[in-house]
């Protein structure tokens, strides 16, 4: 491993135990809501790309409470490497197969008619297409729906 490589390696593991420390922090009930997350410390070290998957990773564990599986992952990870930083249309779709919906369903769920005002009713959604935006990512809505979806939600259950 070349010296470039761990110093990559080295600002991931600080970076995801900063995400580690920060979710396992206590909060007393009722001051949820003022809790955001800023940019600026999760994805510090962390180029634009990386910062991107990060976000999306840190969503999707506030809303299932655990890590995103590997197919998962690597979705979001080709997402956020996107020409233009346009995040494709499909990652959506593909985020939701990857995560175990049906391919039926996830179709469903990631129709672009309405994914837009789904997306802004959910404040995980809501909340990760803002901080993608302030990264100069577009079309952030289907990729922060998907990672941000969580299957009790659609049974009725409450976190």
């Amino acid at each position: 491993m070349g010296v470039k490589s761990k110093s990559i390696a080295s600002k991931r593991i600080q970076a995801w135990a900063l995400v580690a420390a920060v979710s396992f922090v206590f909060v007393p009930s009722g001051q949820a809501e003022r809790i955001s997350m800023s940019i600026g410390t999760a994805c510090e070290g962390l180029d634009d790309v990386e910062c991107c998957a990060q976000t999306a990773a840190i969503y999707a564990f506030r809303a299932m409470g655990d890590q995103l599986p590997k197919r998962a992952k690597l979705v979001v990870n080709l997402s956020c490497t996107a020409a233009k930083r346009r995040l494709p249309k499909h990652a959506c779709r593909q985020l939701l197969i990857a995560r175990g919906q049906s391919p039926s369903a996830a179709t469903e769920a990631c129709e672009a008619k309405g994914l837009a005002k789904r997306c802004v009713k959910q404040e995980g959604c809501k909340a990760c297409a803002k901080d993608l935006a302030k990264l100069g990512f577009q079309d952030t809505q289907g990729l922060c729906f998907a990672a941000t979806w969580f299957e009790s939600t659609r049974r009725g259950h409450r976190r």
